[in-house]
C-alpha cells in the first residue's frame, strides 16, 4: 500500500477504510452485524464517502438490509458518520486508539443517551421483563436467590455497547424503575391503506420490534387487539421526575388498520422507512437531536440533513432561545 493512501479491506467485521502515514494511522471500521441499515452515515457525511445500498424485499418481507459502502476515494475519516451512529457499528481509530477528530475540532457535538435503573422499585414477581423485553440482550438482572423466584433485585446494568436504547425495558418494567433518555426524537407516520398485501418489511427491520402488523404484544398489557389504547409510557425523563409532553412518548396506537407502531420503544433510526417498497407508506420524521452545547457550522448543516425539513426549524429555533438566554444570564452577570 502506497503511503498516505487511503485504501478499502475486508474483515471479519465488515468493511474498513484504511490510510497510514509516516507519523499517524487512520482506520474507519464498519461492524456488519450490528448495522441497522438506517443511513444515518450517508446522509451526514459532507463528502458523500458512504453510499447506502439497498436493502431486499422479497415475498413481503426483508431478504436484507440496506448495507453502508464507505468510498475510499472520498473518506476524510472526519467522523462525523460515527458520532450520529444509532448502533455504534461505525468506530475511528486513529494510531489504533478510539477518537472522535470532529469532536474534539468542536465542530461537532457528543449526543447525549442514558439508562439506568433504580432497583429500590423493583419487585421480585415481574418475571424479569425489563431483561425479556431487551432486543439485543443488553440487559443483565442480578438477583438474590434463584432466578426462577428470586428473594430480592440486587442490581440492574446495562450494556451499553449493546444497548440503542430504545426504551423497550422501560415500557416493560410495570413499576417504572428504568429511566431511558434517547438521543433522538420525533414521530412515525403511516398510511398503511398503500401497503401491499402481506408485506411486513417494516417490522422485519425494526431494530427494537416496535412495528407490528396485525397485532402487537404490549409489554405492560400482553396481547391486545389493534384499535385498544395501552397505558402511556413514563418517558425520557429522570425516575420520579415529572414527563412533559412529547410526541416521541406517546400511547401505543393504531396507525392505520393494519400497522401499528409503539413509539415508547421507537428511537427513530428510519430503517423501516429505508425498506418499505412503497413512497408514502411510512415516514419517519426526526424532531430532535440531544446533544451536547457546540457552536458549529458543520452541525448546524448536519441537523438540516438528519431533522425532517419541516421540523428542523423547530430544534433551531430552540438552540437560538439557549443561545439568548445565556447571553442574557451572561450580561446580568448571573451566568
Amino acid at each position: 500500500m502506497k503511503r498516505g493512501t487511503t485504501v478499502s479491506v475486508l474483515g471479519e467485521e465488515g468493511q474498513a477504510l484504511e490510510r497510514v502515514l509516516v507519523t499517524r494511522s487512520y482506520r474507519l471500521a464498519h461492524k456488519e452485524a450490528t448495522c441497522l441499515g438506517c443511513g444515518l452515515c450517508a446522509d451526514v457525511c459532507p463528502l458523500r464517502a458512504v453510499e447506502l445500498r439497498a436493502g431486499v424485499v422479497a415475498a413481503g418481507r426483508l431478504a436484507s438490509r440496506p448495507r453502508p459502502e464507505l468510498q475510499a476515494d472520498k473518506c476524510s475519516f472526519c467522523g462525523e458518520c460515527v458520532v450520529v451512529c444509532p448502533s455504534r457499528s461505525l468506530e475511528l481509530t486513529v494510531d489504533g486508539q478510539p477518537r472522535l477528530l470532529v469532536v474534539e475540532g468542536g465542530a461537532f457535538p457528543t449526543l447525549l443517551a442514558e439508562i439506568a435503573a433504580d432497583t429500590s422499585r423493583c419487585q421480585t414477581d415481574c418475571g424479569l421483563a425489563c431483561r425479556a423485553a431487551c432486543p439485543v440482550e443488553a440487559v443483565s438482572v442480578q438477583v438474590a436467590g434463584e432466578e426462577s423466584a428470586p428473594e430480592r433485585i440486587l442490581a440492574v446494568t446495562f450494556d451499553t455497547d449493546k444497548c440503542f436504547y430504545c426504551g423497550k425495558c422501560d415500557a416493560a418494567c410495570p413499576v417504572d424503575a428504568i429511566a431511558t433518555a434517547r438521543p433522538y426524537g420525533g414521530r412515525v407516520e403511516v398510511n398503511d391503506s398503500l401497503c401491499p398485501e402481506g408485506c411486513h418489511a417494516c417490522a422485519d427491520a425494526c431494530p427494537s420490534r416496535a412495528i407490528a402488523v396485525g397485532e402487537i404484544v404490549d409489554d405492560r398489557r400482553g396481547d391486545r387487539p389493534m384499535g385498544e389504547a395501552a397505558e402511556p409510557r413514563r418517558g425520557d425523563r429522570p425516575m420520579g421526575e415529572a414527563a412533559e409532553p412529547c410526541r416521541g412518548d406517546r400511547p401505543v396506537a393504531p396507525t392505520g388498520d393494519r400497522l401499528l407502531v409503539d413509539e415508547r420503544s421507537c428511537f427513530y433510526c428510519g430503517a423501516c422507512a429505508r425498506v418499505c417498497p412503497v413512497e408514502g407508506a411510512l415516514a419517519v420524521k426526526r424532531a430532535q437531536v440531544r446533544h451536547s452545547e457546540v457552536k458549529s457550522a458543520a452541525w448546524t448543516a448536519a441537523l438540516a440533513k438528519i431533522l425532517s425539513p419541516e421540523l428542523q426549524a423547530r430544534e433551531l429555533e430552540n438552540r437560538a432561545r439557549r443561545r439568548t438566554k445565556e447571553a442574557a444570564l451572561g450580561l446580568l452577570g448571573l451566568k
